[in-house]
This record gives C-alpha cells, sequence and structure tokens, in this order.
C-alpha cells in the first residue's frame, strides 16, 4: 500500500535584513523626531528673522533722525505689524531726547533751518534693511553732516560756530534742495563751503548753483512742481528762465 510522501516544505523564517532594519527604525525613532522638531524650529527662526525690516529716516523740514522697523512677510511683502519708530542712534550732530522718538540736530545748524509750512514735514529714506542692506538719496546729506574732524568732532557744527555768517546762506539753501529731493546736487553746496571764498562770494556761488540746480531738475518734473521750484529759486535772485516756468503756469 504506498503512503503520502511525507511533507518537504519548511517553516518560514523572518529575514534578518528586514528585523534588523525595523529594530533600528526602533530604536532611533525619538532621535529622528527630536531632530525634526529642531529643523522645524531652525527654519521658523530663520523665517522670522527675515520678516524684520528696520531703517533709519530723514525729516526734511526739521532735519531730525528716526529708526524705523516692522514686520512683513519677505515672500509676499504683506506686512503684518505696525511701524515702530525710534531716535536714531548716529550720535552727533544728531541727539536723542528722552522720551522722544527721534533724533534732534544740533541747533548750531537746526537754528537756520526753516520751519515754515512751505517746507514740506516730510521724511525720507535714508537706509532700509531687510535682506539686504540698501540706501535712499537722503544718505548723501546725512554722511555729509556726520563728517568729522581728525580729533573726531563732528565738523559742521564747528564750522557752523566759527563761519556763521556763511552758515546762515548754506544751510538754508541745502534744505531747499532737500525739500525737492534734489540730495545728488548737494556736495558741491558743502565744497564751496570749504573754499576761501568770502561772504560775498560764497552767496553768489551759492544762490548760482542752487538756482541752476533747481532749473535743470524742472526741467524734467511736471509742469505744477516745476513752478514751484522755480518760485524757490527766485527767492535767491531774479532769474529769467526761471521766471519763464512759472509765467507759463499762469
Amino acid at each position: 500500500m504506498n503512503s503520502l510522501p511525507a511533507s518537504t516544505s519548511t517553516p518560514t523564517t523572518s529575514e534578518p535584513g528586514r528585523r534588523s532594519w525595523g529594530t533600528w527604525l526602533h530604536s532611533v525613532r525619538f532621535p529622528l523626531i527630536f531632530l525634526g522638531l529642531m529643523a522645524i524650529l531652525f527654519l521658523g527662526l530663520i523665517y522670522y528673522q527675515s520678516t524684520l525690516v528696520t531703517g533709519t529716516e530723514f525729516n526734511v523740514r526739521t532735519w531730525e533722525l528716526r529708526q524705523f522697523h516692522f514686520r512683513r512677510d519677505p515672500f509676499t511683502n504683506h506686512q503684518w505689524s505696525g511701524v515702530s519708530h525710534s531716535p536714531a542712534s548716529r550720535g552727533d550732530p544728531w541727539s536723542a531726547v528722552a522720551k522722544q522718538l527721534t533724533s534732534t540736530i544740533d541747533p548750531a545748524i537746526g537754528k537756520l533751518l526753516s520751519t515754515s509750512n512751505s517746507v514740506p514735514d516730510r521724511w525720507d529714506l535714508v537706509t532700509i534693511s531687510t535682506a539686504r542692506y540698501q540706501t535712499g538719496d537722503a544718505v548723501v546729506l546725512v554722511n555729509l553732516l556726520s563728517a568729522v574732524t581728525p580729533d573726531h568732532d563732528r565738523f559742521w557744527i564747528g564750522w557752523s560756530k566759527d563761519q556763521s555768517a556763511k552758515a546762515k546762506i548754506l544751510w538754508p539753501a541745502v534744505q531747499d534742495l532737500a525739500q525737492f529731493e534734489l540730495y545728488a546736487k548737494l556736495p558741491p553746496l558743502f565744497e564751496m563751503a570749504l573754499s576761501d571764498l568770502d561772504e560775498t562770494q560764497f552767496r553768489q556761488a551759492v544762490e548760482g548753483r542752487l538756482q541752476q540746480s533747481l532749473l535743470d531738475a524742472a526741467s524734467r518734473q511736471p509742469s505744477e512742481v516745476a513752478a514751484e521750484m522755480a518760485r524757490v529759486g527766485l527767492t535767491y535772485g531774479d532769474h529769467s528762465e526761471l521766471q519763464q516756468l512759472i509765467n507759463g503756469t499762469d
């Protein structure tokens, strides 16, 4: 009588490689979770830091400086915080006053500026820092005013005291150019102040340079702005071409 052959099958066993991989994964799951959380936290901190926008502004009428900061999304530029202000920390010729949000210009210069409503109460950009550092047009004037002597004294404060007659000519002219954002036209005026011109020659040189700067800029402006430039220029003396700009708007 024939009998059934004995079964040749053998019991299956777990693969050693799969078992060791699962054991390793089980043993490192908590370190992996920790590293993942740290990576998320690190990326979050980088993103939060990238939302900060800081900078410095210059007031055209008062020549005050102030710092500003706010937060905005770096990808969409959507601003999601209000703008806060604080005194700028540049030192002389600006100084911070307790409980104020701006730094004020030294009186040796500030007392010679016009506070008339004809000068706009406008804040112009000096610097701004986002993902990269950038400068605004007003940085030209701020850097000029920050010049120091070899003894590290602020040059233009001392000059304004020693050359008071010329200071009364220079600073109003600088302010008049600044109100039209003509900061690039300012260095020649400062160079004239360093020359050996007497008061009369200095006045004539400053007035001529200012009127020409306004005339050049007016040619690229709308008629109303050009006429306002001309009116300011004519306060320094007669000038036929500036007068024509006004006559053309009448």
